[in-house]
């Protein structure tokens, strides 16, 4: 139960994320992938960190997601102003790995504390799902109707996702 919750406050920023993107209102095929990518990214970046901690410290990983977060919300919006608003699928697969970085520093903490990775990392991917299966059919009913305006909410969900991670983190 433990590691459910765990993984519903993890992925929150997968609800808001994938919001931005369900207003580009995707293929289902595309909407599967995502899902599956987003889950085995946020189930598979606990255990990396878990490993990784032994090699590097912890602390290395709490700015590095949310920073990653940003620089992208900050791609999004230039492609925006430059005229190029419609979503690139390298960068729309890419978002599931930056959104997972968190737990990175989340599998790099349990190493130290000794929690049981593997209970988390499954509760995590769950959860990611769930999540992402529920932003993305949020962000559908969203009466957004031009490729700029989708590129640009997913723009400043990016950015405040990645902002509130660095503040929250400090």
């Amino acid at each position: 139960m433990n590691a459910l919750l765990l993984g519903f406050m993890t992925g929150l920023d997968n609800f808001v994320v994938s919001a931005g993107i369900g207003t580009a209102r995707l293929k289902r095929n595309q909407l599967a992938v995502l899902v599956a990518l987003f889950a085995l990214a946020e189930a598979s970046m606990p255990i990396l960190g878990f490993y990784v901690a032994s090699v590097v410290a912890p602390s290395f990983f709490e700015g590095f997601g949310p920073a990653l977060l940003i620089i992208a919300g900050m791609i999004a919006a230039y492609r925006v102003y430059a005229g190029m608003p419609k979503i690139s699928p390298w960068f729309l697969f890419s978002i599931p790995l930056l959104m997972s970085l968190d737990n990175l520093a989340a599998g790099a903490g349990l190493a130290a504390s000794g929690g049981s990775t593997f209970v988390v990392a499954a509760g995590a991917g769950l959860m990611a799902a769930f999540l992402t299966l529920a932003g993305l059919g949020f962000g559908r009913l969203l009466p957004f109707k031009s490729a700029a305006l989708t590129q640009s909410f997913l723009a400043v969900a990016l950015v405040s996702v990645g902002v509130f991670e660095l503040v929250a983190g400090a």
